[in-house]
């Protein structure tokens, strides 16, 4: 039997200085409560180019083995960098994609 994990989510922020790309001026903070959520429903998060993705451990019908229904994450932003003040600040976008019930 092989673990597998899908994304349940992926979290980015944009900005119109990045053309549209993920802005690497931030990275994402994950409150230490939803941490301990994270590790009770088998979900594992990973950064990757300015993206934070959340996956979730899939059985053979690709469902979750756990039950997340319900769950409830705090994620924060830190600024990496103070450059972004230099840009315009009302382009920032947050987006969310992947699918949450």
């Amino acid at each position: 039997m092989n673990t597998r994990f899908l994304t349940l989510f992926t979290l980015r922020v944009t900005h119109s200085y990045y053309g549209g790309e993920p802005c690497q001026d931030f990275d994402f903070i994950i409150a230490e409560h939803s941490r301990r959520v994270l590790q009770s429903a088998r979900l594992l998060t990973r950064m990757q180019a300015g993206q934070l993705h959340v996956l979730f451990e899939a059985g053979e019908d690709n469902q979750p083995v756990q039950d997340i229904a319900g769950l409830e994450l705090l994620v924060g932003l830190r600024l990496r960098s103070d450059h972004i003040s230099q840009r315009s600040c009302p382009g920032l976008q947050f987006l969310a994609s992947g699918f949450i019930d």
